[in-house]
């Protein structure tokens, strides 16, 4: 039976300004060695596959056949320099869409909600920069470094959700954290909905350090019987079902984005939301032309709301649409 993984990630769960932003990678592990005991983990498989070609450090990018760094945004994108995000996922990207142009499917990037400011120069930004010579190298080294490892990138989803509809949802839920689950699952289930007859390895980052998925879990699959815990603790929290269509086993893990389906889709929420932000303080440098920009964490927040409270409320934008209560 054909073998799956798909991996999911946040960026921006903390800040009160700006979008949350999640998404998901999909990747199909070829020829899956079901007889080979030592490879049985599909996450070790994909990584012992990748190792040749992808890195887990700028550093070592570059040296040994390794084509890019892919892995947890934070330490990644510690220098800021915006290129060690948007190399690897972009390329990504334009590999997944020329694969999907070749096969007639649709060409699904991300998501993004109607009250998101600027979303139409997100959106061309993306498409300028997918379109790049750099970026078409970068891919087409990227597809041949794929070939070889018998590995397919499937699909990249990512949605990003305003601060508008983040407090409807907080209001809904009660808790960031169950918010930030029914985002991933949405993502996940719309994954699953184009993944065909397979066994499926999801790998998702802790959702607000809880340990406990299994009630979630029976809201998403109500109709495909018991679902077995296989452990849940402080580390990692493993569940396993069967749908219709798939055989999956969860794995909820700490420092998922150290493995590479959670690293890409942490890598894409990053940029993501930075070029968000980055659209973000150019709206509101055009009212407010010396206003110094805001990553959006908490302290910095309440600064820049403090300096465009009174902007805001003379262009009629609620505080809700702006500021994210937790």
């Amino acid at each position: 039976m054909r073998h799956f993984v798909i991996g999911t990630d946040e960026a921006g769960y903390g800040p009160n300004l700006g979008p949350l932003a999640v998404a998901c990678t999909v990747w199909e592990i070829k020829n899956f060695p079901m007889q080979n005991v030592k490879f049985s983990d599909p996450l070790a498989v994909l990584a012992e596959r990748l190792d040749p070609f992808l890195a887990s450090q700028k550093s070592e990018t570059g040296k040994n056949g390794k084509l890019l760094a892919i892995g947890d945004s934070k330490k990644l994108y510690q220098s800021g320099n915006i290129d060690i995000l948007e190399k690897p996922v972009l390329a990504f990207v334009r590999n997944r869409i020329k694969a999907d142009t070749e096969q007639g499917k649709p060409q699904f990037f991300f998501e993004m909600d109607e009250s998101c400011l600027n979303g139409s120069c997100l959106h061309a930004r993306l498409s300028s920069k997918l379109a790049e010579p750099l970026i078409c190298e970068i891919a087409s080294n990227l597809t041949v470094c794929l070939k070889k490892a018998d590995v397919e990138i499937c699909d990249i989803q990512a949605k990003l959700v305003s601060p508008r509809i983040f407090n409807e949802l907080l209001e809904q839920f009660g808790k960031k954290s169950t918010l930030l689950t029914h985002i991933t699952l949405t993502l996940i289930m719309n994954a699953l909905k184009s993944t065909p007859e397979s066994n499926v390895t999801i790998l998702c980052d802790k959702h607000g350090g809880r340990n406990h998925y299994v009630e979630v879990l029976y809201e998403w699959f109500p109709n495909d019987g018991w679902i077995e815990i296989v452990t849940e603790g402080t580390e990692t929290s493993v569940y396993r079902l069967k749908s219709q269509k798939h055989e999956i086993e969860f794995r909820f893990q700490s420092k998922a984005d150290r493995q590479i389906p959670a690293g890409l889709a942490s890598m894409t929420a990053k940029l993501l939301r930075e070029f968000s932000m980055t659209d973000f303080n150019q709206f509101w440098r055009q009212h407010i032309p010396n206003i110094t920009p805001t990553a959006g964490y908490p302290v910095d927040a309440l600064r820049f709301w403090s300096e465009i409270e009174t902007t805001a409320q003379k262009l009629g934008i609620p505080k809700s649409h702006i500021w994210r209560e937790k």
